[in-house]
């Protein structure tokens, strides 16, 4: 066991992952890619990372969970510590008392110290009092530090359901691209990784847009085929790869990571097409939400892709440390 939070709260921080902290992730409605443990194996060990897994438990019984990084050289004295987007809580006790309850504990168990580097991103709503709490905790906003803002894609329960919560000007590009002649194709993602690399990396260096750089969304896709958790969907034409859309599956959700398309692909509207097709799997395999990534409001056209699913925007908290 481990630091408590209130008297029947403590928590339990391992090495090792195991099932029932697995069965609680797979559980969860809202998961995210940072808290994923194929994340943690794709990405941790080229770092100079270890990741731990921990458990938040009331009673003997698991109510959260969370997945840390931790580097550290001479038995922790030089120690780093990193929360991306966590703690997790199952739904009748996800709450801001809960969370800060979380964090009293978490500054025990990792106190702030001269050669120890804390850097933490909860995952919780922004506000004025979460971050008073956290600051008189002991925690302090890291400088220039802005909230996180993402979108959640809920899956409904039907196609219906799912154009109706979608904007009129989104419904009208997917129609157009139902009514076209295109095949999406979503067969053996693991072999189309390079491909899909060479024209996301070159893309990014045109365009110049906020992204995830081609090494870290390579390790990513490896792990995540290798788990078959990685989905791709792929309009292909005579000419080659027209459009792409990369997605990891983790729990009960699903992440969009990574997307292009050509002129061709853009006319085509294969983006609303691969995404709706997306939300299909989706509904097939019984997951429930999808994260469509960080909003950047100044990247408009992108911005109003996601939103224009009728995706519910949220504003969670900055960094600190």
């Amino acid at each position: 066991m481990g630091q408590p939070i209130e008297p029947d709260l403590y928590l339990d921080i391992s090495s090792g992952l195991d099932n029932a902290w697995l069965d609680v992730f797979n559980s969860l409605p809202r998961s995210n890619l940072l808290q994923a443990p194929n994340t943690a194996i794709a990405l941790m060990p080229v770092k100079g990372q270890r990741p731990l897994w921990g458990k938040i438990l009331q009673n003997g019984e698991i109510i959260g969970i969370f997945q840390l990084a931790q580097a550290g050289i001479m038995k922790n004295l030089l120690h780093a510590v990193i929360l991306d987007r966590g703690p997790l809580f199952l739904l009748d006790h996800n709450t801001s008392e809960n969370s800060l309850a979380f964090f009293s504990a978490f500054n025990q168990k990792f106190p702030a110290r001269i050669g120890r580097k804390r850097r933490l991103l909860p995952e919780h709503p922004h506000s004025t009092e979460f971050e008073q709490a956290l600051i008189e905790s002991g925690y302090r906003r890291v400088k220039g530090s802005k909230p996180y803002k993402t979108a959640w894609l809920d899956c409904k329960h039907s196609e219906d359901l799912q154009l109706t919560a979608m904007r009129k000007n989104w419904r009208g590009a997917l129609k157009k691209a139902l009514n076209k002649d295109i095949r999406i194709k979503w067969d053996t993602p693991q072999n189309h990784i390079k491909h899909v690399l060479l024209h996301y990396k070159a893309d990014v260096e045109m365009r110049g847009y906020t992204a995830t750089d081609a090494k870290t969304l390579q390790r990513l896709m490896r792990q995540y085929a290798t788990m078959k958790d990685l989905w791709i969907g792929r309009m292909e034409s005579p000419r080659g790869l027209e459009s792409f859309m990369v997605f990891f599956r983790h729990g009960a959700s699903l992440t969009y990571q990574a997307g292009w398309s050509s002129r061709a692909g853009r006319e085509a509207n294969a983006h609303h097409l691969i995404l709706w097709q997306a939300l299909g799997e989706m509904r097939e395999a019984g997951l429930k939400t999808l994260d469509l990534g960080g909003i950047n409001e100044d990247e408009t056209g992108i911005t109003r892709f996601k939103t224009g699913t009728g995706a519910n925007l949220a504003t969670l908290s900055p960094l600190y440390s």
